[in-house]
Order: structure tokens, then sequence, then C-alpha cells
């Protein structure tokens, strides 16, 4: 399950990444590539994923 949940993290971190790629340079597009990083981190973090599980 933990494994479902951070690909589905890093579907979301893909999209957020491919929107902020189509703005123009400015605050909008660097807080899309922030909140992109912050997902793909959450995915790559296991003890972070067992705990969402675990907290279902």
């Amino acid at each position: 399950m933990t494994h479902r949940i951070a690909e589905e993290l890093k579907d979301l971190a893909r999209i957020a990444l491919r929107k902020a790629r189509a703005l123009s340079p400015g605050p909008e597009r660097n807080e899309l590539r922030q909140v992109a990083l912050a997902l793909k981190t959450l995915a790559e973090n296991q003890v972070w994923l067992a705990e969402q599980w675990r907290e279902r």
C-alpha cells in the first residue's frame, strides 16, 4: 500500500512540475516547483509513508 501512495505522490509531483514549467519565471512558478519537490520528498520518505498507512 505504501508503494501505491508513493506512486500517487510522485504523479502529483510530476503534474506540479509540468504546470510550473508552463509558467513564466516568477513567484507562482517557484511555488509550484517547491510543491513538486515536497511531494517527491514525501514519496521517498519510507518512515513517513509507513506512518500514513498506519493512521488509516
